[in-house]
């Protein structure tokens, strides 16, 4: 069989799994992280919204995030969360949740621990205070290990506020466990070192409709793939052990009626070549995860990456470029 017959055959087969599971969104819960995810890929919680009504979304829930925030800082957060949720509604952030997360912590401590583990699956841009409030929370809660482990996590990740912690009030039964700070220091795990050698091949992050499929090739550019319908090119590195990624092609799905980009999963999308894209460097993967998919860690968390070598090398190759949907499906296969 030919490699574009066996793409045809691809592509025919992704597309009618992705049509048969159109419809079927994770039902609404603000600490899934299914849910989360959903809301984060698809503003409006619509994966037929158009652009101008993701782009309303969008600002609808920056807005509700801001409102909500003063509400927070007035310590009023019975009253700030509800606006979280209806942000969250519109479009999920890892900021958003992060807030949220902030104002659970003092109404509902056990849900805060949720929201602060989507906000870092949600790639928050500082994952050593979602992971200190993580220790505190634990703390208040009487579950001292687990309290211990996040505050190494968080240390190792940058937080160096070690006044704070010392007379943080959250952390007051951690202070009572004998040789507290030697302890802390005994967990914290020895700066993660990897280079790019370590992360080049095939990374599948889950999400809600089928993962996310990272590329990253040896020569520092990469392709990234959701369902059978997204593609995007662009320049990948390491910062401080973090991926980011800097796309500078989009080369997805487009639907005819002008809907949102694979709203047809596949069947009735159609291929209109690559377009400029302007995102600018975002961070793919936070250092953890990647630590710890590079050890072989078991997880069960609903985030746990992956990583396989990649079987076809012409993806790495400066000029090529995907000429039809079956290319853009084949993107995200290995």
């Amino acid at each position: 069989m030919s490699f574009r017959a066996h793409s045809l055959i691809l592509l025919i087969l992704i597309s009618g799994f992705f049509c048969k599971d159109r419809d079927q969104t994770p039902p609404k819960d603000y600490l899934s992280p299914a849910w989360a995810v959903f809301m984060s890929r698809f503003p409006s919680g619509s994966t037929d919204a158009n652009p101008a009504t993701r782009q309303a979304a969008i600002q609808k829930a920056s807005e509700l995030n801001r409102q909500a925030y003063a509400l927070y800082l007035n310590k009023k957060d019975k009253e700030a969360i509800p606006l979280y949720e209806e942000a969250l509604s519109n479009f999920a952030t890892g900021e958003i949740y992060y807030n949220y997360a902030n104002s659970l912590s003092n109404v509902a401590l056990g849900k805060s621990v949720r929201a602060y583990q989507i906000a870092l699956d949600l790639h928050y841009a500082h994952p050593e205070l979602a992971f200190y409030n993580i220790a505190c929370a634990y703390a208040r809660l009487g579950e001292l290990e687990k309290a211990f482990g996040y505050m190494a996590l968080a240390i190792n990740r940058g937080y160096n506020a070690f006044e704070h912690i010392k007379k943080d009030p959250d952390l007051a039964a951690l202070r009572q466990v004998e040789d507290w700070e030697n302890k802390i220091k005994g967990l914290v795990p020895a700066d993660i070192e990897f280079g790019p050698e370590s992360v080049t091949g095939m990374i599948s992050e889950p999400g809600p409709r089928g993962p996310t499929m990272i590329r990253l090739c040896p020569n520092g550019t990469y392709w990234s793939s959701y369902g059978a319908w997204t593609a995007n090119r662009g320049k990948w590195y390491l910062s401080k052990g973090d991926l980011y990624l800097t796309a500078e092609l989009d080369c997805s799905l487009t639907d005819p009626k002008g809907l949102y980009r694979g709203s047809g999963g596949g069947g009735g999308d159609t291929f209109e070549g690559c377009r400029a894209s302007d995102r600018k460097a975002f961070m793919a993967l936070e250092k953890t995860r990647i630590a710890r998919m590079l050890s072989g860690e078991k997880s069960d968390s609903y985030m746990a990456i992956s990583r396989t070598p990649m079987n076809d090398s012409r993806f790495c190759e400066a000029s090529w470029r995907p000429t039809s949907a079956a290319d853009v499906a084949a993107i995200g296969s290995n």
